[in-house]
């Protein structure tokens, strides 16, 4: 099996009659999918070895708003997940990615040089009350956003890298910490937390971070203005970065009563290395002098 494509309709993923030609994409390394409108529902069951296609397909075109929704479904370690446009991941109960997802623009939006303009390219991951995604594998957004909501949990023990003209924003409409041992790499790019608690180490190899009140407050950070944004209902008033080890350390947020959040950071840094701003309805504004020495 080869090329297969989704019949845009609103079904069960693991339906012959969906796919054209009548074959569910499950596995082999030979196997392209795209699902290009419509939502296919997946659900127990761990398809591998095949690249899905979520989006407009190559060759660009219109495209709609697709959706894969998973199910106690899981995305098995040899599969690529190319999410392209404007595309939505839906996680219902329990699911986990293993594999490779790529968030990029479209073809019809790209360059010659194979990159975007990154506004309106997006993957929207919609986290159900009670859900969980369990990030295993690798997230690579490139002039893209990565967009994550809902009221469950995104757990991230493998990596997200957040590349040049992109923006990663974690729980946008609800106060959504990421947990896990895995890293956010920025490069280039711009990262909002809403949850300063959030037990996630931050590798800022070039870029922002930030903990924005909103999803419209982040993206106001999208041009990278070398700052670090925090919830306005925390009152931050001063900053302490302890080096914990030769590859980075925590950076402590301090309001009148002590300790209100910590930030795992990779690199070396030194506590005057940060500015608190004054705190504003957009949050706090902490600015950043230094770069990382190291990275992972």
């Amino acid at each position: 099996m080869a090329d297969t494509s989704w019949s845009g309709a609103v079904g069960d993923y693991l339906d012959p009659a969906q796919w054209t030609p009548g074959d569910v994409p499950l596995y082999g390394s030979d196997t392209t999918a795209t699902v290009s409108a419509g939502t296919a529902t997946l659900s127990n069951a761990e398809p591998n070895g095949i690249t899905l296609t979520l989006g407009r397909p190559p060759g660009g075109g219109a495209g709609a708003s697709p959706v894969l929704a998973l199910s106690n479904a899981a995305l098995g370690p040899d599969m690529t997940l190319d999410a392209r446009g404007f595309a939505v991941l839906g996680v219902d109960g329990y699911d986990t990615a293993y594999g490779t997802i790529n968030v990029v623009p479209s073809a019809d939006e790209q360059g010659a040089d194979g990159q975007g303009p990154g506004n309106g390219n997006a993957l929207v991951v919609n986290i159900g009350a009670g859900s969980q995604l369990n990030q295993e594998g690798t997230v690579s957004v490139i002039n893209s956003s990565l967009i994550t909501g809902g009221p469950g949990t995104l757990n991230n023990d493998g990596q997200i890298f957040i590349g040049p003209g992109s923006v990663g924003v974690f729980g946008g409409t609800f106060p959504q910490s990421v947990t896990g041992s895995g890293t956010i790499v920025v490069d280039g790019g711009s990262v909002g937390l809403y949850d300063a608690a959030s037990t996630q180490t931050v590798d800022l190899l070039g870029g922002t971070l930030s903990t924005a009140v909103s999803l419209q407050a982040a993206i106001k950070d999208w041009n990278n203005d070398g700052a670090l944004m925090f919830n306005p209902s925390v009152s931050i008033r001063s900053v302490q970065f302890n080096q914990t080890s030769d590859a980075g350390g925590d950076l402590q947020l301090l309001g009148a009563a002590g300790q209100v959040g910590d930030l795992h950071l990779l690199g070396s840094y030194a506590t005057a290395d940060f500015t608190v701003g004054q705190q504003t309805q957009q949050g706090t504004s902490i600015s950043v002098s230094g770069h990382p020495l190291a990275s992972a």
